[in-house]
């Protein structure tokens, strides 16, 4: 025995060999050499080669480790630290729909085995869902790479599910008609400057669920986001999760001024701190019960159920309609660049095209001027 390799005499039909059987990326290998003096010393001068070859790391002596306990010591050491408890809480949803591979020795699986999974889940789950796990396996057997456990990654065989970015919902006029003289009603009332914020100031729900009254400046209108809550439930906060994220919105109308002001004249007193909009002792609203209450808002309206979210895309499609510039409304929103803004509502800018036409058929056109005489002349 040399280490992770042994010499030993086999014999193939008529033919004997002297055999040297050793281990790479956890699977035994054999390579056969002339059963003779020679071959014997070729085979011995292997074994130092293929000891070498281990030393510096590029042959990876066989692991005992699965892929599932790889994952959950990825996940604990690489992820849990630079995760946010929602994002991680995420990412643990993900992993569980590694469990039929989770057997699986790490050093031993194929991208034919990781690519039959993504295809087993095709019915099951959204393209957007099978490409969290497949960035989840890019990330964990990367890092198993890096960290000697495996010698190749079978990743790089592996095709992602193509993700198509689905289209947003906006509402239409009359669906806003509906939607707000419903808000009237007694029953709903509470609602009307909650769903009217969401609208003309394109805010994600989070964040507006998070709004305090210290958090606007009413001289110079602007409302200042710094903070959105975590998950449906409880009373939890973080920062935004980009730079960008912390920003000011301006308070665009004169009506929006006012309903906010409303809201923080509770009877005689002025409301300083606070929510702007909480529960009665002092909470923030919970997103479950807001979900709840809008499904039978819209069912009351008689317009067609869509998430709240599409009152931020319903901003955001009739800021660019109106002309004001992407980099404005990426601003607004809180992208981390305009190209995401682009990429989401470019479509809802007027006569885009047709500009661009413009500018170049006027550039053709200069080109094409014909040269006065007197220039020729004095050519």
């Amino acid at each position: 025995m040399y280490g992770d390799c042994s010499i030993f005499k086999e014999k193939i039909g008529k033919y004997s060999y002297t055999t040297v059987k050793y281990y790479e990326n956890g699977r035994a290998r054999r390579k056969r050499f002339p059963n003779s003096k020679e071959g014997e010393k070729e085979a011995k001068n292997f074994v130092k080669y293929v000891r070498a070859q281990k030393e510096s790391g590029m042959l990876v002596p066989m692991s005992n480790m699965s892929v599932g306990q790889w994952i959950i010591e990825f996940m604990k050491v690489y992820l849990k630290p630079k995760y946010r408890p929602q994002t991680f809480e995420r990412t643990k949803y993900t992993a569980k729909k590694l469990l039929p591979i989770y057997a699986l020795p790490l050093d031993q699986i194929t991208a034919d085995q990781i690519q039959a999974l993504y295809n087993s889940y095709a019915d099951e789950l959204k393209p957007a869902s099978i490409y969290k796990i497949h960035k989840l396996l890019q990330a964990a057997f990367k890092k198993a790479l890096i960290t000697r456990r495996i010698l190749r990654n079978p990743m790089d065989a592996v095709e992602p599910p193509k993700v198509t970015q689905e289209e947003i919902t906006i509402f239409s006029f009359t669906e806003l008609l509906r939607l707000f003289r419903t808000l009237r009603k007694k029953e709903w009332r509470y609602y009307s400057t909650f769903f009217h914020l969401l609208l003309v100031t394109g805010m994600r729900i989070g964040e507006l669920i998070a709004l305090r009254f210290e958090d606007i400046d009413f001289e110079k209108r602007e409302i200042h986001i710094c903070r959105t809550k975590v998950g449906r439930t409880g009373n939890e906060f973080n920062e935004p999760k980009t730079k960008a994220g912390n920003r000011y919105i301006p308070i665009l109308y004169d009506k929006t001024l006012d309903r906010i002001r409303k809201l923080r004249q509770k009877g005689n007193l002025t409301r300083l701190t606070g929510y702007l909009f909480q529960t009665r002792s002092g909470n923030a609203l919970n997103y479950n019960n807001i979900r709840r209450d809008w499904v039978e808002i819209c069912e009351e309206a008689g317009i067609e159920l869509k998430h709240i979210h599409a009152f931020r895309h319903t901003f955001a499609t009739t800021a660019l309609a109106k002309g004001i510039p992407v980099l404005e409304v990426s601003r607004i929103l809180g992208h981390s660049n305009a190209t995401t803004t682009l990429n989401m509502y470019g479509h809802a800018m007027p006569g885009y095209n047709k500009r661009l036409i413009e500018q170049f058929q006027k550039k053709k056109k200069e080109k094409q001027k014909p040269v006065p005489a007197e220039i020729k002349i004095a050519k």
